[in-house]
């Protein structure tokens, strides 16, 4: 019976260190180191073996939720102002939707600046490196 008092705490601190690492990465906060992420915990007296899972379990979640803020982030920045719909009101006109009989711009989905985008995905992918 205490081993399974033992593995629900052990799943319980489990939980907790995923929780952590979710909500600072989320929040936008540095990534702890494992003395101070146990000292949040209260894991000071624990065996080291079991430390280092908590900090693993820590820092996998970390840097999941970290991975995929700087692949939002990305994509948002190259999505500018695409992500503004385009208005059909100008001025005095007509309400409603443009006149099928007026040719319409040819859409592209070519990048217009590939040297302005590279960056963008360069930064994403060392972002993604460094928090790994």
């Amino acid at each position: 019976m205490a081993e399974t008092a033992g593995t629900g705490a052990e799943d319980r601190l489990r939980k907790e260190a995923m929780r952590h690492g979710s909500g600072d990465a989320g929040a936008g906060l540095c990534k702890r180191d494992e003395d101070a992420f146990m000292d949040l915990l209260g894991g000071a007296h624990l065996a080291d073996a079991e430390r280092k899972a908590l900090y693993d379990a820590y820092s996998t979640s970390f840097d999941s939720i970290s991975r995929r803020e700087v692949l939002v982030d990305a994509a948002s920045a190259m999505s500018f102002p695409a992500s503004d719909p385009p208005s059909y009101m100008g001025g005095a006109s007509v309400a409603g939707a443009p006149d099928k009989q007026t040719p319409a711009e040819k859409v592209s989905t070519r990048v217009s600046d590939e040297q302005e985008v590279a960056p963008l995905v360069d930064d994403a992918a060392s972002a993604g490196r460094k928090a790994s």
